[in-house]
């Protein structure tokens, strides 16, 4: 099997992983906190967002805008769930971080790159945003070590999800303009890798959303 094909058929089947996200988020939002919602509302804007993508690629029409519209609501969505970890200075600098990132995202889709192109630099600025505040969130973790088990905190796994996936891509973003125009075939391989670290953030991200429970029982 040609490798364009079998990518044809990853791709459209890359928004299973989303489904079963937002899926479990559905089930989870009655006991969710008011920022673990924030989670299951990204899932739910990157299931639209991820099937309107696929729609337009397999009619052969451009869908690089719908990237221009989902970065800004994701890296703010994000942010906020993270913010609420922290608490004074540093707490509000990340808030105004996720305004000034939709500020710089509107300002860069409209006099630096046409929303029928890769938004690349929007991208990857929000990279190094989220990698940086996911750093800053495994430190919080390890200096409070207020959970015994790890693993049964949800943002244990959101915070292994968002680390994991956007450390992976940030070098396909920085350089996504010379390797579309190297050939299509390389412009296929990376994309495919792109497919396989999406894949696991939203396995990650659906333990992280199954995790959680009702406040008086989110610790044990």
């Amino acid at each position: 099997m040609p490798l364009s094909n079998l990518v044809y058929i990853v791709a459209s089947c890359a928004f299973l992983p989303i489904l079963v996200a937002f899926g479990i988020g559905v089930l989870r939002f009655r006991v969710a906190t008011s920022h673990e919602r924030l989670l299951i509302v990204l899932a739910g804007v990157a299931l639209v967002a991820e099937i309107s993508s696929s729609a337009l690629w397999r009619n052969q029409m451009n869908n690089l805008f719908i990237s221009h519209l989902y970065v800004p609501i994701e890296l703010a969505l994000l942010l906020s769930y993270f913010s609420v970890q922290f608490e004074g200075i540093l707490r509000r600098l990340i808030v105004r971080v996720a305004i000034g990132f939709v500020g710089f995202s509107i300002v860069d889709s409209v006099f630096f790159h046409s929303v029928l192109e890769m938004n690349d630099l929007s991208r990857t600025l929000e990279c190094v945003l989220l990698i940086t505040v996911s750093l800053l969130t495994w430190g919080r973790i390890m200096k409070r070590m207020e959970v015994t088990r790890l693993t049964h905190l949800p943002l244990f796994w959101v915070n292994a999800a968002v680390l994991v996936y956007f450390s992976a891509i940030t070098l396909l973003f920085v350089f996504s303009r010379s390797i579309l125009s190297a050939s299509s075939e390389l412009g296929i391989w990376v994309w495919s890798v792109h497919l396989f670290f999406m894949s696991v953030y939203y396995a990650l991200f659906s333990i992280g959303l199954w995790k959680i429970r009702r406040k008086a029982t989110s610790h044990n």
